[in-house]
C-alpha cells in the first residue's frame, strides 16, 4: 500500500507540475527466443532468454520561451533474463534540438536526429546471492547511450512509413556491469527496418539479423521530422535469429512493441 502511495503521489505531483502541456509517451516491449538449437540438436531449448520492458517518457511541451522542448525524461521496469529491474531516472537528450534553416550550416539538423541518454538503474536477480542491507549500492547500476537517425529527404515533413525508405540508425549503449549493445538498422521499404544486432553481457556474445515490421501505415500521423514528435506510433512486429558466439547456438527471436503518446 505504500509502495502505491508513494507512486500515486509521484504522478500527481508530476502532472500537476506539467499541467495542460504533459507529454508523454509510452513503449512496451516483449521478446524471447521461443527456440534455441544448441550443439545437442536432438535437445532444443524452448522459450530461451524471455525479456519484457514497459518505458514511460515524459516532458513539458515548452519552455520559459515559449520554445518547444525535445529532452524527454524517463522511467521503466523491465526483465532481461533472469534479471529483474527498474530505472529510477533517465534522461533522454536531443543534441541537435537547436533552431535550424533549411539553408546553411546547420541544415543538416533538418534530416539527422542524435540522441544521448542517460540512466540509473536498480536490478536484482534471484539466482544471486543475498546482499546484506548495508551494501545496498550492489543493486545500482547505471546505463549511457547514444542513437543517430537520417531521414531521407523524401521523408522531410512525411506523415506516413511510405516515404521512409533509406532511413538508417545507428545505437550504441553501455553499462558499467558490462552489458553492452549496438545495432544497425536501414528501411529498404517504408515499413520494414532491416536489423543487424550485437550484445555483449559479461562473457556471453550475441550476434543477430532480422528485420522489424512498423505495422500501422499511419504511424507517423501529424508527426513533424525535425522535432521529437517525429516518432512512430502503433504495432511492431520483430523475428530474427541470434547466435551466441560463445556457446554456438543458434536461435530464433521473435518479439512485438507498441508505442503511443499524445503528441
Amino acid at each position: 500500500m505504500t509502495k502505491r502511495l508513494i507512486i500515486t503521489g509521484f504522478l500527481i505531483c508530476t502532472a500537476f507540475y506539467a499541467g495542460a502541456q504533459f507529454i508523454v509517451r509510452s513503449e512496451s516491449r516483449v521478446e524471447t527466443m521461443p527456440f534455441t538449437l544448441n550443439s545437442d540438436v536432438k535437445q532444443p531449448a524452448l522459450f530461451y532468454r524471455a525479456e519484457f520492458e514497459q518505458k514511460i517518457f515524459w516532458r513539458t511541451m515548452f519552455n520559459e520561451k515559449d520554445q518547444e522542448k525535445t529532452v524527454y525524461h524517463f522511467h521503466s521496469v523491465y526483465k532481461l533474463d533472469s534479471i529483474i529491474g527498474a530505472v529510477i531516472y533517465g534522461i533522454d537528450i536531443d543534441m541537435l534540438g537547436a533552431a535550424f534553416k533549411k539553408q546553411g550550416p546547420n541544415r543538416f539538423r533538418y534530416w539527422n536526429k542524435l540522441r544521448l541518454g542517460m540512466a540509473l538503474l536498480a536490478e536484482a536477480n534471484p539466482e544471486w546471492d543475498p546482499i546484506p542491507a548495508e551494501k545496498f549500492y550492489d543493486y545500482l547500476n547505471a546505463m549511457v547511450y547514444i542513437s543517430f537517425l537520417h531521414l531521407p529527404s523524401k521523408a522531410r515533413g512525411d506523415q506516413t512509413t511510405k516515404a521512409r525508405r533509406g532511413s538508417y540508425m545507428l545505437y550504441a549503449m553501455m553499462t558499467p556491469s558490462q552489458r553492452q549493445e549496438f545495432f544497425l538498422k536501414f528501411k529498404p521499404v517504408g515499413s520494414t527496418w532491416v536489423k543487424f544486432n550485437y550484445f555483449k553481457e559479461f562473457n556471453e556474445v550475441w550476434a543477430g539479423a532480422g528485420v522489424e515490421v512498423e505495422v500501422n501505415p499511419n504511424g507517423y500521423d501529424n508527426s513533424v521530422t525535425h522535432s521529437s514528435k517525429d516518432v512512430y506510433r502503433g504495432l511492431t512486429i520483430m523475428a530474427g535469429t541470434w547466435m551466441n558466439t560463445s556457446s554456438q547456438e543458434l536461435s530464433l527471436r521473435v518479439g512485438l512493441k507498441w508505442n503511443m503518446c499524445n503528441h
